[in-house]
């Protein structure tokens, strides 16, 4: 099993900032183990317009991406290297949504350009 550590930040006044980095090393696989690093950095910032909504914007940069099955993942990535993300919330009472779109890392490496994507979540709070 690889190894994980993140370790992150938050700063919050008239917005949020949110840094935060994930280094995962190790083996994986079952008879034959492989090896992998990745080390991501991840950064956003969030801005609450109203009681109700809320902007966000982000950024994920793979700083190391390697595995012994795949080699250096980061290199095979398309421009920019890097995943872009922008996102809305809305907030009411106990329940929220929240809708994002983004650069899907997974199909981008696949495709060999850049793949936008749609994410839609929600919660209720109690």
């Amino acid at each position: 099993m690889p190894c994980y550590l993140t370790l992150g930040f938050a700063y919050k006044r008239n917005f949020n900032l949110y840094i935060d980095n994930e280094l995962i090393i190790g083996n994986y696989g079952g008879k034959k183990l492989k090896y992998m690093e990745f080390w991501i950095l991840r950064t956003g910032v969030e801005k609450t317009i109203s009681n109700q909504f809320s902007l966000r914007f982000g950024i994920t940069n793979p700083i190391i991406a390697k595995a012994s099955s795949l080699g250096d993942i980061r290199s095979k990535l398309p421009f920019p290297k890097c995943n872009l993300s922008a996102g809305l919330g809305y907030k009411i009472q106990h329940f929220s949504i929240d809708l994002a779109i983004f650069l899907n890392p997974g199909l981008s490496y696949v495709q060999r350009k850049p793949v936008p994507a749609l994410y839609l979540s929600g919660t209720f709070r109690y």
